[in-house]
């Protein structure tokens, strides 16, 4: 089983796990804090949504 992983990339983030693989579209989605993404553009759990920003706030680290 595969690790969920975070890819970095202009101008869309792409997040991928075992079971999603998801596009977030930067320009379209609010950002309300430099680690936060408004989710309400995405259709995924609440363990996931923290599982996707506690690796954004490790890779600033």
């Amino acid at each position: 089983m595969r690790k969920n992983f975070l890819k970095v990339g202009v101008p869309t983030f792409r997040i991928c796990s075992s079971s999603h693989i998801l596009k977030i579209d930067l320009q379209r989605a609010r950002l309300t804090h430099p680690y936060k993404i408004e989710y309400r553009y995405l259709s995924i759990n609440s363990a996931f949504r923290r599982r996707i920003l506690d690796t954004l706030v490790c890779r600033d680290e």
